[in-house]
Formats: structure tokens, sequence, C-alpha cells
């Protein structure tokens, strides 16, 4: 959700986080940035990401796509 204070425009993230943007840029590049930030958070190096993947390897790893008949 897009909103106008003064002379910044702010997105509301579904986290309730808010996101501060000059008022004249196009929803494509709010868009982009926010995709360019849930990625790098994706790529996050933590201890608990580490023993998340070790836990899950221990498990047989990620588990196969199940392949469609036809």
């Amino acid at each position: 959700m897009k909103t106008k204070e003064h002379d910044y425009c702010f997105e509301t993230l579904p986290d309730g986080r808010r996101v501060c943007f000059e008022c004249d840029v196009d929803e494509a590049t709010i868009a982009r940035v926010l995709r360019h930030l849930g990625q790098r958070g994706g790529r996050a190096r933590t201890a608990a990401k580490a023993e998340a993947a070790r836990l899950n390897g221990r498990k047989g790893g990620r588990p196969k796509k199940a392949r469609a008949n036809g």
C-alpha cells in the first residue's frame, strides 16, 4: 500500500515495515528495489541458516520435484 506524507511516499510491506521513496518514483522501480532487497535477505548467511541447512542435509536434502505424468 502506497501512502504519501510530505514529499515522500511510503510502501508498506506485508510484515508492517515501511520503505520510503520520493513520490515521483514509478511502481516498477519500487517493485524492482523491493525484489532486490528480498533476494539479498535470502542470501544472508547466518548461524541459524547454516544449522538449518545441515539438519536438512542429514534428512537427505531438498526433496525431488514430482514429475508430471504426460
